[in-house]
């Protein structure tokens, strides 16, 4: 999901829907590896603290809020196929997303190759 940090500090997602469900903005605790954050100028924000930076992503130092975010938010939803999810943010949040799009396609032409199946990124809870 893409998330907006307006002028005025409040956080906003680009889901319309999202208005109608809840009245207040979001927080940075709701964020994940697969999102992105920015300002209102285009500008984009660090997942973890929301401090600006190069890329799309986190800061390094702030990949293990975001990995204990990921944990704390879905580690403890009972389905492998969750735990799968948790999984694989995990290696989103460790990676970063140019890294782990590398690895996932490395990965799955080695399924090409003899292993038993492709990367399976679970199911969000």
């Amino acid at each position: 999901m893409k998330y907006i940090r307006l002028p005025s500090g409040h956080i906003e997602c680009e889901h319309e829907l999202c208005r109608d469900i809840h009245d207040s903005a979001h927080t940075l605790d709701e964020m994940l590896p697969e999102d992105t954050f920015q300002d209102a100028v285009g500008w984009r924000l660090c997942l973890g603290c929301g401090h600006s930076i190069q890329k799309n992503g986190i800061h390094q130092a702030c990949k293990g809020i975001l990995a204990i975010r990921v944990v704390n938010r879905f580690g403890m939803i009972p389905g492998e196929h969750h735990k799968q999810y948790v999984i694989d943010q995990l290696l989103l949040t460790i990676l970063g997303v140019d890294r782990y799009r590398a690895w996932l396609l490395e990965y799955n032409n080695a399924y090409n190759y003899g292993l038993d199946k492709p990367w399976d990124r679970g199911i969000a809870p």
